[in-house]
Parts: structure tokens; C-alpha cells; sequence
């Protein structure tokens, strides 16, 4: 079967970033296959340019494609765009590539087929990352005859429940491990930083930077989950800025709305991106489904939100507000009740146990933690229970007494629950 070419008058989708708006312009030039289906549009003016008003203007063969749309190619996509230039300055210091987050299993399966084909038997997980993400993997692994190989929490805590290791300690067994399998370890999954749903569990100074050179000493793929510490939560916009460090993989969501309506992406280094580039009769390019790609007004959320860490200094406003939270946990410390207060930027985790001392833990049909935020919310704070901590993520744009609230509601509902 072969295709075709045909010029036809599109409709241009112009990014002005004051009124998109849909006009005509001649000479779209599409493919079509044998079997006259559209398989490419792209625009072709026979005798005239696209006015330099339009840059980066998308066309349609004559209906709007709600898979690639104004504030989708806006997000990522153009020049001026709010989040793209800034991961290049940023984090990646080569191009970035997106895809939305429902390909994250699809690029696990694509990515462990590449490592059969190249030699590659096993991939590293942290035992103590989010379940779900955990799982994502290991089933890849599973259906692609891989194995996978698990190793202990590599994080500073001091908790009863937990292993406790230095970063230099922890640092020696995850090399110990990537030693062991050399030549097999594909990628090395982390939550940089913050360990949020393992109870917000904050790694030393050092550890993200020494995962980073392991990695690249062991041709692995650093695969980083900004789901929870991106977009401000540490301080930095992206938590991996801390150390310095550029990842293979990161994963977004959450923050890139504030919160308001579900989005995620999937991002990528331009050398990655490009070991799914081929021709298509080579059946190794990334083939997506569009099911879930790009929602027009989650979108389009995403850029007013991006747009208000440009033009309210989010992140330069956000450290004395910082500084203010870290000066109010320091009564947690003292209770007899908090066994350890972890926090990095505005993620907090506040460990309740028996006794300060011997980190005895309270038995969990006591349900501690889930008393204590029923008890905040009957005074007007909603936290989270992650036992055996309590869970403080404020919104970014908190004012002072607002913060202030948030403590001494805390603070109040632990004694209410646990006494002085």
C-alpha cells in the first residue's frame, strides 16, 4: 500500500496569547493512505509564510483535534511557553520531551523491550517508593521477562519501623547493588529527595547527587517522580534542582494545576526521545493512545498556573514562608509524643509514637494519626493521616496567619488526642 499527498485549504489554530482563535489559511498539506485515512497534516504554503504574529501555528485539516490544541502546544511546545525553556535552563540541560502520564506503563513496556534487545536483564526500585508507581514497573518487568531486583529503604530516618543509614552508608549499598548486576540494572526509579507517601521521608544532603553519578557510572537511567515535590514543594521548582541533578525520566503532575484539575506529563531527555525515532515500517516509535492526552482545559489551567509563578514571584515569596514553618514545628520536636519532624520546603511529616525516647510506635488498631486529623478537621484544618505520621503539604500561596493556623490546629489536636 502506498500513500499520498494532497494540498487542501486547513484551518490554522493561531497561538496569540491573548485570543487564540481558529482562521482559515490555504495549503494544508496532508498524507493519506491507501486506504484514505489522514496519517499527517502539516502546513505547506504554496505562496506565502505563516505571519512571524503566529509562530508555531498548528493546522487542521478542517475540525479541531482536542489531542494537539492551543494550550497544549503552548504548555510545551512554543518558544515563549511557560514550562519548556524553563526545564532546559533547569533541569534538563538538553531539549525536553513530553507525553501525558497514562504512558508511563506503555513507556515501562517499551523501555524494558529496548533493554532485552540491548542485553539488559534487571532494573533497580527502591522498596519504599509509592506503591502504585512500584507496581507500574515490576508488571512491565513481569510481561517482559525481566526480573527485578529490590533493595532496602536508602534514606536517613529515625523511626522504630525503618532501617536507618547515612547517605554514605546508603550510597555504598545501592553501588553494592548496581556491582552486583553490572551491565543489568536499566534504571534506577526515586521520589528525589522527599519519600512522600513512605511518610515523608527526607534523604541527606548528597544522596540524590551520589544516586545521579551511580547511575551514570553504571550506564543506568536515573527516572525521577516529581509527582509530589515538583512545582515549588521543596523550595525549588523541581526537587532535583536542590543537588543539581538532571534525570533521564521525570514524571509530573499534581502542581502543574495547583491542584485544581487533574494533569500529568511524562518527561523525557532529547537522547531518549530519540531511541523511539525510526521509520514506521521499523515499528519502534512510541505508539500512544489518545484516550487520555492533553485535556484542552486542564491545559489550559496548567499555563495560568505556570504563568502565576512568573508573575507573583511564587518561589522567591515562598522562603520566608519556609523559614516561618520550620520556626513553627519546632515545638512538635519537643513533645513527648513526636518521635521525628521531617520537612523539606512546604512537605512535612510529623511522626507520632508511644514514647520520644525508644520510638516505641502506637499499635495501629489504635488509629492515632486518623484521630488526630478527625480532631483538626472538627476545628477547621483538613491534614493527612499517613501513620505513623501526619502529613503537612499547605498550598504554596498561604499567607502568615493562615500558616500560623495550620500549626497551632495541629499542634492542638495532638494534645487533644495525646495529651501532654
Amino acid at each position: 500500500m502506498t500513500s499520498s499527498l494532497e494540498r487542501i485549504r486547513g484551518r490554522v489554530l493561531a497561538p496569540d496569547p491573548h485570543t487564540p482563535r481558529l482562521v482559515d489559511w490555504p495549503d494544508a498539506l496532508i498524507e493519506i493512505d491507501a486506504r484514505g485515512r489522514i496519517t499527517d497534516v502539516r502546513a505547506a504554503p504554496a505562496d506565502c509564510e505563516v505571519p512571524e504574529t503566529w509562530p508555531g501555528a498548528v493546522v487542521l485539516p478542517g475540525f479541531v483535534d482536542c489531542h494537539l490544541h492551543y494550550p497544549q502546544t503552548r504548555i510545551i511546545g512554543s518558544a515563549s511557553g511557560p514550562l519548556l525553556p524553563w526545564l532546559e535552563r533547569s533541569v534538563f540541560p538538553e531539549e525536553a520531551r513530553f507525553a501525558d502520564d497514562a504512558h508511563a506503563v506503555a513507556v515501562a513496556d517499551e523501555f524494558c523491550a529496548a533493554m532485552i534487545a540491548q542485553g539488559t536483564t534487571s532494573a533497580g526500585v527502591f522498596s519504599s517508593s509509592h506503591p502504585s508507581a512500584t507496581q507500574i514497573l515490576l508488571e512491565a518487568l513481569d510481561r517482559a521477562g525481566l526480573r527485578a531486583v529490590t533493595g532496602v529503604t536508602l534514606m536517613d530516618r529515625e523511626a522504630p519501623d525503618a532501617v536507618t543509614l547515612g547517605a554514605d552508608a546508603a550510597l555504598a549499598a545501592l553501588e553494592g547493588l548496581l556491582d552486583r548486576h553490572h551491565g543489568e540494572v536499566a534504571g534506577v526509579v526515586i521520589e528525589p529527595l522527599v519519600q512522600g507517601a513512605a511518610g515523608m521521608i527526607v534523604s541527606p544532603p548528597g544522596f540524590l547527587r551520589g544516586v545521579r553519578e551511580l547511575c551514570d557510572g553504571a550506564n543506568a537511567l536515573l527516572i525521577c517522580d516529581e509527582v509530589a515535590t515538583g512545582f515549588g514543594r521543596t523550595g525549588r521548582m523541581f526537587a532535583c534542582e536542590h543537588e543539581g541533578v538532571s534525570p533521564d525520566l521525570m514524571a509530573v503532575a499534581k502542581g502543574i494545576t495547583g491542584g485544581y484539575l487533574p494533569l500529568a506529563a511524562t518527561l523525557a531527555t532529547e537522547d531518549l526521545y530519540e531511541g523511539f525515532l525510526a521509520n514506521y515500517q521499523d515499528m519502534k516509535h512510541f505508539f500512544h493512545g489518545h484516550t487520555y492526552t492533553a485535556n484542552p482545559v486542564a491545559a489550559a489551567v496548567a499555563i495560568a498556573n505556570l504563568d502565576l509563578f512568573e508573575t507573583d514571584r511564587t518561589l522567591e515569596r515562598l522562603q520566608p514562608k519556609i523559614e516561618r514553618l520550620a520556626k513553627g514545628l519546632e515545638r512538635f520536636r519537643a513533645h513527648p509524643n513526636v518521635g521525628d519532624v521531617r520537612q523539606k520546603g512546604f512537605m512535612v511529616g510529623i511522626e507520632l509514637v508511644r514514647d520520644r525516647a525508644t520510638k516505641e510506635a502506637h499499635p495501629p488498631e489504635e488509629k492515632i494519626c486518623i484521630r488526630v486529623t478527625d480532631e483538626a478537621r472538627r476545628r477547621g484544618v483538613i491534614i493527612r493521616p499517613l501513620a505513623p505520621a501526619l502529613v503537612l503539604m499547605p498550598p504554596l500561596a498561604i499567607t502568615d496567619e493562615e500558616l500560623d493556623f495550620l500549626l497551632d490546629v495541629t499542634y492542638a489536636s495532638v494534645e487533644a488526642v495525646l495529651g501532654t
